[in-house]
């Protein structure tokens, strides 16, 4: 649907610091946006992604039913 999807939780297996690592990473350097899920606040992983995505100014949307036809909106579809 979209260029690319990041999940972390997709990718168990790594330490907790490699993960964030590379989250981060994911962030920083390629997302367009960052997609918060309910109650993203009591995560301190989601905490660490939104804090970043702040604080290089990428737009933060928080999940519902609707997001998904914005984001196509906003983003466009992939190839």
């Amino acid at each position: 649907l979209f260029r690319s999807v990041f999940n972390p939780g997709e990718h168990p297996g790594r330490d907790i610091g490699a993960s964030l690592a590379i989250d981060l990473a994911w962030i920083c350097l390629i997302a367009e946006c960052l997609v918060v899920l309910p109650e993203w606040e009591n995560s301190k992983g989601a905490v660490a992604e939104y804090r970043a995505a702040e604080a290089i100014g990428l737009p933060v949307h928080r999940y519902n039913d609707d997001i998904l036809v914005k984001l196509v909106k906003v983003y466009g579809r992939s190839g």
